[in-house]
């Protein structure tokens, strides 16, 4: 403060290197030392003050804004929150649910009817392609502008067909497990056989077209053809759900919990109250003074419900086992670590996959908390229900390669180790059969992966010989 006096005073000479220019200051503009000291004394007094309550005053403007519109217009308003928030899958997730929460329907992304970004009418929010893992801005945007250009998308060759640049696999896969190609009246264990085909053939079409190698053929014809699309049973629930979480980050048409709403609702800790006490800590870190004090969950011990999720296995510096997971609930996930002693006891329920209750302390490490995990339970279904599986096919897959394979023969390895089973596997190649050194599952979603990778001509199940 001194120094600025001296400046105010004296003034202070022009400085380019900080780009700095010069102060003749108010002694030698005609102020008498006098008048200077007093002013500059009443900005000093003024400044204590000043900025603080218009900054409040703006705070509680801004919060009577928003709380007015979260109120009155929630879908409006959360949609512009999560749109503002778009690269951050957790927060996604946490926004997406408190409309759930609110009774605001969540409709999946889709090709014809969604756009790039979240959208809403007022009543129902719909995904915006961008908040599917693997699908860029620009692609996501090609593909609504053409729609809006050309009207909506009829199939699959005619989606490809009307991209100016071929769309990456990753990017149209996860599009189908999220739901965005339901619209053209397939289920998704259909569209996911049968997109790669159309992905090629629209490939091999405008590469003829563009060299010019058309024949009377194919002006009696068509040259636009559509694939002969082969038609498969859909996933099975669980797959859908798993599907949709892996490029969502959440469930969107139901959860592997929603049968467990009812019992949820007697427990007494969620996941819900460690993202408010994080986010808090987090504005308060950020300077935001319109958080309060901030209330902290260190040490409170819990008991929490849920699915567990990546359970690895770990040995720790004194060589005992130890495990380390998520548990998700039906508000997001907590990462969690059950110890030596703890491990040893409930070994057998630390699998992925399974629906537990556990008590532990909640640990918080730079504002984010995990549960350290004193005991587990089985945590049953509030009614139990057998799954009854369908008796297993006596039956052996037949994989035919074309002359060139070396492309093809790795991806098909790499299918089949994703689904291990009891079911052999042989490759036909170049008129002899060899038979895979893996056995693998009788399974729909397997064979419709081997017919995206060698066509589904080339792909066949025969019974087994007894």
């Amino acid at each position: 403060m001194d120094e600025q006096k001296k400046i105010f005073f004296n003034g202070s000479p022009a400085n380019p290197k900080k780009k700095l220019t010069a102060v003749e200051g108010a002694l030698a503009r005609g102020a008498s030392e006098a008048v200077a000291t007093k002013l500059f004394d009443d900005m000093a007094d003024f400044a204590k003050y000043a900025f603080n309550k218009s900054h409040a005053a703006a705070y509680a403007v801004l919060s009577y804004e928003t709380a007015y519109l979260k109120k009155y217009y929630t879908p409006e308003f959360i949609t512009a929150v999560i749109n503002d928030r778009i690269t951050n899958q957790k927060e996604v997730s946490k926004y997406v649910n408190y409309l759930r929460n609110k009774g605001v329907p969540v409709l999946k992304p889709d090709i014809n009817e969604g756009d790039v970004f979240f959208t809403t009418n007022g009543t129902t929010v719909r995904f915006g392609l961008v908040a599917v893992k693997a699908v860029g801005e620009d692609a996501a945007r090609h593909v609504v502008e053409e729609r809006k250009r050309g009207g909506p998308y009829k199939n699959l060759s005619d989606f490809f067909r009307r991209q100016t640049s071929m769309p990456n696999r990753a990017m149209i896969e996860n599009l189908i497990k999220a739901g965005a190609f339901d619209c053209l009246g397939e289920n998704r264990a259909t569209l996911l056989a049968n997109y790669e085909q159309a992905m090629t053939a629209t490939s091999e079409e405008n590469k003829r077209k563009m060299s010019g190698q058309f024949s009377l053929f194919d002006e009696i014809e068509e040259l636009n053809s559509d694939i002969d699309l082969v038609r498969l049973k859909e996933l099975p629930r669980k797959q859908i759900l798993e599907n949709e979480y892996e490029v969502f980050s959440l469930y969107l048409s139901g959860h592997p919990l929603e049968d467990y709403k009812e019992a949820y609702k007697a427990i007494p800790f969620t996941t819900a109250k460690v993202a408010e006490a994080e986010e808090a800590a987090k504005a308060a870190e950020d300077g935001d003074e319109s958080v309060g004090a901030v209330p902290s969950l260190d040490g409170e011990a819990v008991t929490a419900a849920g699915m567990l999720l990546d359970v690895t296995k770990k040995v720790g510096k004194t060589g005992n086992e130890m495990a380390v997971f998520k548990l998700q609930d039906l508000d997001g996930t907590i990462e969690g670590i059950a110890f030596g002693g703890t491990y040893t006891r409930f070994k057998d329920l630390f699998k992925t996959g399974n629906i537990v209750q556990v008590d532990g302390i909640l640990k918080d490490k730079d504002g984010v908390y995990s549960l350290n995990v004193k005991s587990v339970r089985e945590w049953k279904k509030p009614t139990e229900e057998q799954d009854v599986a369908a008796p297993a096919r006596n039956v052996v897959f037949v994989v035919k390669f074309p002359h060139d394979y070396a492309a093809v023969y790795p991806k098909v390895k790499e299918i089949c180790s994703a689904y291990k089973g009891g079911v052999e596997v042989y490759f036909l190649i170049d008129g002899k059969y060899y038979r895979h050194d893996q056995t693998v599952a009788d399974s729909e979603l397997l064979i419709a992966e081997l017919y995206g990778a060698v066509g589904p001509e080339n792909v066949e199940i025969k019974e087994r010989k007894r």
